[in-house]
């Protein structure tokens, strides 16, 4: 049976920051624009979620979000922060929404995770530093 496929413009769902410390440990995919009801040009990025954090209403309770392939819609921030992080496909990063600030204007922090950081062997593969041989 021939498998269903998406469509060349598009990667994946869209993920939506929308409280203060929602944040994604991603691959960074790419980036491109699309045409919105709003806007000829809107920025896209499109990534693949390795780890999310989604935190209720109220920065109360943080509980895992989705993994996978996902869009997000770059706010001014955002894209300022990816032209200053220059990453390139396969890259990881985390990006996190921080606060709202002056004018209800989204904050946000990027940071770039390199080769050796986190719990990889610097080829993206998982190590158990807890494991005897």
């Amino acid at each position: 049976m021939v498998p269903r496929i998406k469509p060349s413009n598009s990667y994946g769902e869209i993920f939506k920051f929308q409280n203060e410390g929602d944040r994604i440990d991603a691959e960074f995919i790419g980036r491109r624009t699309v045409k919105t009801q709003n806007q000829d040009l809107a920025p896209v990025l499109d990534v693949d979620i390795i780890e999310s954090t989604i935190v209720s209403i109220g920065g109360g309770i943080e509980s895992p979000g989705p993994t996978g392939p996902y869009c997000v819609f770059e706010s001014k921030g955002i894209t300022q922060l990816l032209d200053d992080a220059n990453l390139q496909p396969g890259d990881r990063f985390i990006l996190c929404f921080h606060e709202i600030g002056k004018n209800n204007f989204k904050r946000f922090a990027l940071q770039k995770v390199e080769s050796g950081d986190g719990d990889d062997d610097g080829n993206g593969k998982p190590v158990d530093d807890d494991v005897s041989f």
